[in-house]
């Protein structure tokens, strides 16, 4: 399926893209990314993480995903 492969394809970016897509502000993309896999696999708690890092992700949230990227480990909500 051609959803699946866009989400390997993200798990597969290299660690240091990963990284700088967790810097505030740039963090909207994995928020994105939760929204996506919210809609993709009709998981509401992934979609309703995915809307609501959107804000909160560009101040506090950001260094939450920083913490999993960096330690390898998948993203807090983002099943």
């Amino acid at each position: 399926m051609a959803n699946d492969d866009i989400f390997k394809s993200i798990d597969e970016l290299p660690k240091i893209v990963k990284i700088i897509l967790c810097l505030p502000f740039l963090d909207i993309f994995w928020a994105i990314v939760r929204i996506a896999k919210g809609l993709v696999k009709n998981n509401v708690i992934t979609l309703l993480f995915g809307i609501l890092w959107i804000f909160p992700g560009s101040f506090i949230c950001w260094i939450l995903d920083l913490v999993f990227v960096a330690m390898d480990k998948p993203l807090l909500f983002c099943e």
